[in-house]
């Protein structure tokens, strides 16, 4: 009986011990992968070989701004939303309409701006960054999925 009971226990610690392995898919970068409700959690410029935290710059990023939340929608319109600290005036509304081409991310702001490009890296289901770099300067803002 004995025998009996610690081969149960054995079989027992065999079966909770193992772990199911995940059936989930790899996070690829892909429009319907994009969209989503995200924040800005970092924002940094470099010029001339300088590094520059702006999203902790008060006098550039204000704080009422720091929670503020992006929609990239799957109609291809962002949209900005006040989070909990709203600033006066509130910042919220229609930023304009995006694209993806690759790692191209595209923003329209209206038809009497420039389109903005920027190149989409480290994409993951919960983040990604939008990089901008010329000659002279680079930025990289992170997007935290909300």
């Amino acid at each position: 009986m004995k025998k009996f009971f610690l081969l149960s226990v054995l079989i027992s610690m065999v079966f909770i011990s193992c772990k199911k392995d995940s059936n989930k898919a790899p996070c690829t970068l892909s429009s319907s992968s994009l969209v989503g409700n995200y924040k800005i959690t970092s924002y940094l410029t470099t010029m001339n070989g300088q590094t520059i935290d702006l999203f902790s710059d008060t006098s550039f990023s204000p704080i009422c701004q720091r929670d503020n939340i992006f929609t990239i929608s799957a109609n291809g319109t962002m949209t900005q939303s006040e989070g909990a600290i709203s600033c006066d005036p509130p910042s919220s509304g229609g930023i304009g309409n995006w694209a993806l081409n690759g790692t191209n991310f595209t923003l329209s702001t209206d038809s009497t701006s420039p389109v903005e490009s920027y190149t989409i890296s480290d994409f993951s289901c919960t983040s990604f960054k939008l990089n901008l770099a010329d000659s002279s300067s680079s930025m990289a803002i992170t997007m935290t999925r909300q």
